[in-house]
């Protein structure tokens, strides 16, 4: 909400009053100034987790004043990918110094999935909220000018309806599946050849994360650390926002099944170098001790 809840306030100092932490983790803006509030007056210092796109989200001259402000009452800021770190230093040039990237990690588990087969007609898979940020109309776009494939889309939103029209209007509404919100993508993963992601905005996309790990290369529009996550090692197609070049990366994927195969392995090589949980514990572990010293 863009009200400020002063009764949250004071919840928050009651509990660092109780608890007298070292430190609040405020972990995305929403909760950035409820914690510069709740502290003010303490000994108790504030670290920011960065998770989105400051270019995105910061709209007006007044938010931008006051975002910046903020990052200036920060102790540390952990940004979620390079893009994200790169776009908060631009906002506020004073926190560099204090300013550094922490990966998501992955679980073990995620690793140990067998690959899909990657027979039959191409099957599309888009993991996030069915909102205006994420974009799934042009997902749906992009997959209709393949004439066989399908699209499942995992997540619920306010363009469910929109989608399901689109689809029927289109005529590819048999290729399409909307199953909502789930508590497990893994079987959803397990069915998908490919992953599809067309947001306006992403910090560092998790569910090209999980993909990779589950050995399923990725196509996806190019914002904020989706080519972090993609990698450089041939492990998914990285596009500009246009239906006809997504569409043109998965037809390709479609018609070379091999390529499909080898981008599978090496996404999951890059995942399991970069995003293993053990490797994400190792940089916490040295950026807390650099951040000591």
């Amino acid at each position: 909400s863009s009200r400020f809840d002063l009764g949250l306030v004071r919840s928050l100092r009651a509990y660092i009053g109780h608890y007298q932490p070292d430190v609040v983790l405020a972990n995305g803006g929403a909760t950035l100034r409820y914690s510069i509030a709740a502290t003010l007056g303490s000994n108790t210092s504030v670290s920011y987790l960065s998770i989105g796109e400051p270019a995105y989200w910061i709209r007006s001259r007044a938010s931008r004043i006051v975002n910046r402000l903020m990052l200036r009452r920060v102790d540390q800021i952990l940004a979620v990918s390079e893009a994200t770190r790169a776009q908060t230093v631009q906002l506020e040039p004073k926190v560099a110094d204090r300013t550094h990237t922490t990966y998501t990690g992955l679980p073990d588990s995620l690793f140990t999935l067998p690959p899909s087969d990657t027979d039959g007609e191409l099957r599309v898979v888009m993991v996030g909220s069915l909102s205006e940020e994420k974009d799934p109309l042009l997902a749906l776009e992009a997959v209709a000018k393949l004439p066989d494939a399908k699209i499942r889309f995992v997540g619920e939103g306010p363009l469910a309806t929109a989608l399901h029209d689109r689809a029927e209007s289109l005529g590819i509404g048999d290729r399409i599946d909307l199953v909502g919100s789930v508590d497990d993508v893994t079987e959803h993963l397990q069915w998908a050849h490919v992953l599809l992601l067309t947001s306006k905005s992403e910090g560092l996309p998790g569910a090209i994360l999980e993909a990779s790990a589950a050995g399923i290369p990725t196509v996806a529009v190019d914002v904020g650390g989706v080519a972090e996550a993609v990698g450089d090692d041939d492990g998914g197609f990285v596009t500009q926002r246009s239906a006809e070049e997504i569409a043109g990366a998965l037809a390709k994927l479609d018609s070379d099944r091999e390529l499909l195969a080898r981008m599978g392995a090496s996404a999951r090589e890059h995942a399991a170098r970069n995003f293993n949980m053990e490797t994400i514990l190792d940089r916490y572990e040295e950026l807390l001790n650099e951040i000591g010293t």
